[in-house]
């Protein structure tokens, strides 16, 4: 292979194949590093209770850090809100607030505001993939950055790099190894894990739920 470009379609394929997946994209950043594939695989009961209830995805990272704090320490006043998130007060209200409450994960009572719209996971798996031509200890770099939204970690090389990584730094971290030739093996399969970044993961399942197009969003809401 001459070009990192050449590994991204076989390794999508081995992904779904392998791991049973139901959605895949490329180049997906959650704000910290940008991942050459993702891969998620749904929990489905989870999914037709997010499609029943009609919410509309929340892709802004700042919207989701207000629900995440409000899921913790519900209900709760601007200034609450402006001194966790590090915003400022009239961000928080005219914009991010007003937002919220049209897409009726929260409301205002007296002067405080309350979820009334869990907002959770609902896949069981996100696998995040780095692929490089040779430079692995970059690639190794890249990948933990990609543990803060995802379960499972590779690093994919071609066959002929893999003998030259150090394979106790990619144990050590918990980053798998994909060895990538004429077939796609795994080298290392690192242990499923929780993301480091509860609000990056939300981001991601919320970046394919608004990607499902309607057709989709009726065959879950069926299952």
């Amino acid at each position: 292979m001459r070009y990192e470009e050449e590994m991204i379609q076989p390794l999508k394929s081995f992904l779904i194949n392998e791991f049973y997946l139901d959605a895949v994209t490329e180049e997906f950043t959650a704000g910290y590093g940008i991942a050459d594939i993702v891969g998620i695989k749904y929990n489905y009961l989870k999914l037709k209770s997010r499609f029943n209830a009609g919410l509309k995805p929340v892709t802004n990272m700042r919207e989701l850090s207000i629900l995440e704090f409000l899921q913790r320490s519900n209900p709760s006043t601007i200034e609450d809100l402006a001194i966790k998130t590090g915003l400022s007060i009239s961000y928080i209200k005219t914009i991010l607030i007003k937002s919220l409450i049209e897409k009726c994960y929260i409301e205002k009572k007296d002067n405080n505001y309350k979820l009334i719209r869990d907002i959770f996971s609902f896949t069981d798996l996100v696998i995040s993939i780095e692929a490089k031509l040779s430079k692995w200890k970059k690639a190794l770099a890249q990948a933990k950055r990609y543990q803060h939204f995802s379960n499972i970690v590779f690093v994919a090389l071609p066959k002929h790099i893999i003998k030259q990584i150090n394979m106790e730094m990619f144990i050590r971290n918990n980053i798998g190894i994909l060895s990538v030739g004429d077939t796609i093996s795994i080298e290392f399969k690192p242990k499923h894990m929780k993301p480091k970044t509860f609000i990056m993961h939300l981001y991601c399942n919320e970046i394919f739920l608004e990607k499902q197009n309607s057709c989709e969003r009726d065959h879950f809401r069926d299952i």
